[in-house]
């Protein structure tokens, strides 16, 4: 039984611990070896280190003096029982680095969750050190706990990019959108009386268009706005679009489109010349891209639709809401997150009729290069195939996963593409639900989300109106300390909160270094582009 407590020995170089049949440090020389692993050890800039089962921090001061400024230490415990017995031989001095943490935990999911509460920004990486047997106790735990640990970093960074990229295009869109809110419809109200059939632009909706054409009429069919063009070759149309996207490069997907009656079921971010081809028949929904004061703001206006949270890809947001939506049956096909190589998309699509058109003798695949931006990678498909694809794909396609996860109602038409959750079927199966089911029964009814105007005018105006003022105050204040007229600089710190979203595209945002006069002239220069977008979104209020 003396081995079930932790036993601390002296071996004249430092103590061992006996545990569990372990030797968790070296029987002669442990406080020695640990040192030296941890002084052979190299720490990066903008780092963090996960040190598992730590005992008694031999080593841990070679680390410390060594780190680097911007890096840090994360000790984890997940044994209480070790814990308590080397609690009281650690050399308390260590803690007072302020970049060493010591957790006691069994959560997988609490060293990342600690990382979020603390703030990612400026760590850029993470590395794995073991300096004691203490890990071998419980391996797959303290993996599992640096794999989300890694993924929480990776997860920060692929989200700052994408903001620091696109949330001044989003801000703008978003506004130049609002006033097409007071003609738009509410998207609870939008009537679903057959299943749904969701259709993406992967390789695999070509299997399904035979299908589609002669079936297509027995199904509520939504499409994603790059398989627009597919649907309009074979003479289908669908009863609903569903666009995310806030780029020019969207239009290509409507060429020759005129509305013609179809919903248009899109992001309030998303390009405005989109939403004009559809006028009156728009039904918005708003993702919450970043947690921002102008966003709060225009839900106290009444100006927010339908809050989803950010997803990403126009696949994983249209189940996603139908799923909301629709209790009844719902099929899905094209959504693959997966290709063969030179070929990312179905026939008839506008980005590969873009790479046709481009290849020639000299370069017979120019979409391949695009392709290797990413690392290609190797997963399997639902039927076990080897199919190609990256980690956005990848990523999207466990998104939806975790989606799926417990429903019963969806399914899966396609034939290729990574696995996504959804059960597998056939267009037999398809047909016959939608030949059992006659009507589908709506979550939300229409009656008591009715189809008319949901956001009003005044409210529009009231919105623009305290906008315009703050940033008025906001800007001249800038002004005044870029001059050195003004030395109040805490009135400046105290306002840029109500501005936030202009940080977004900082790169040195995290960091907000007010007394900088370069952050200073950023910070007036994005105000005034502020001002103009808001002074022409709401010129359009003239024409509602």
């Amino acid at each position: 039984m003396a081995d079930l407590e932790p036993l601390l020995l002296k071996t004249g170089r430092g103590f061992s611990i006996f545990y569990k049949n372990h030797y968790l440090y070296s029987k002669e020389s442990p406080k020695e070896t640990a040192e030296r692993k941890a002084q052979l050890f190299q720490i990066p800039p903008k780092t963090i280190v996960f040190i598992p089962s730590p005992l008694l921090f031999y080593g841990i001061r070679a680390l410390i003096e060594k780190l680097p400024e911007d890096s840090e230490i994360l000790c984890v415990e997940q044994d209480e029982t070790l814990l308590s017995v080397t609690l009281s031989k650690l050399d308390k001095t260590l803690f007072q680095c302020k970049k060493l943490t010591y957790l006691r935990t069994s959560n997988p999911e609490e060293p990342a969750l600690w990382l979020f509460k603390k703030g990612v920004f400026p760590i850029r990486k993470a590395l794995f050190l073991t300096l004691t047997g203490g890990y071998t106790l419980n391996p797959e735990l303290y993996r599992e706990m640096f794999r989300i640990l890694e993924n929480q970093i990776n997860e920060y960074w692929k989200n700052r990019m994408t903001l620091l990229h696109f949330s001044g295009l989003w801000v703008k869109n978003l506004l130049y959108n609002l006033p097409a809110l007071i003609k738009s419809k509410a998207l609870e109200s939008l009537r679903i009386d057959k299943p749904v059939l969701i259709l993406g632009a992967g390789e695999s909706l070509e299997d399904s268009i035979p299908f589609i054409k002669s079936k297509g009429n027995s199904f509520f069919l939504c499409a994603v706005d790059t398989a627009l063009p597919v649907l309009k070759e074979i003479g289908v149309s669908p009863n609903a679009v569903i666009s995310l996207e806030s780029q020019w490069i969207n239009l290509q997907d409507f060429i020759g489109c005129k509305g013609e009656g179809i919903p248009l079921l899109c992001d309030i971010t998303v390009l405005p010349q989109v939403c004009r081809l559809f006028q009156d028949n728009t039904y918005f929904f708003s993702s919450r891209f970043a947690d921002l004061r102008l966003l709060k703001t225009l839900e106290n206006f009444g100006l927010l639709p339908f809050p989803i949270p950010p997803l990403g890809s126009v696949g994983v947001t249209a189940v996603y809401l139908f799923n909301l939506l629709y209790s009844g049956p719902i099929f899905l096909t094209g959504l693959d997150f997966s290709y063969p190589l030179g070929k990312t998309h179905s026939r008839g699509t506008p980005a590969l009729r873009h790479h046709l058109s481009q290849c020639n003798r000299l370069d017979p695949n120019p979409l391949f290069k695009g392709i290797l931006r990413r690392p290609v990678l190797d997963f399997s498909d639902q039927n076990g195939n080897r199919v190609k694809s990256d980690l956005v794909l990848s990523g999207y396609a466990d998104l939806l996963k975790n989606i799926l996860s417990g429903k019963d109602n969806i399914f899966n038409l396609g034939k290729g593409g990574l696995y996504l959750g959804a059960r597998i079927a056939d267009p037999l199966q398809a047909l016959r639900s939608a030949e059992i089911l006659n009507r589908g029964v709506i979550r939300g009814a229409s009656k008591t989300f009715p189809e008319t105007t949901l956001f009003s005018k005044p409210s529009l105006e009231a919105f623009f109106i305290e906008e315009k003022t703050k940033i008025r105050q906001f800007k001249q204040l800038g002004k005044e300390l870029l001059s050195g007229k003004s030395g109040n600089l805490e009135v400046f710190k105290s306002l840029l909160p109500d501005f936030d979203h202009l940080l977004l595209s900082l790169p040195e945002a995290p960091l907000k270094p007010y007394n900088s006069p370069l952050f200073q002239a950023k910070i007036v220069s994005r105000l005034e582009e502020y001002q103009r977008i808001l002074e022409k979104a709401g010129s359009f209020l003239d024409y509602c």
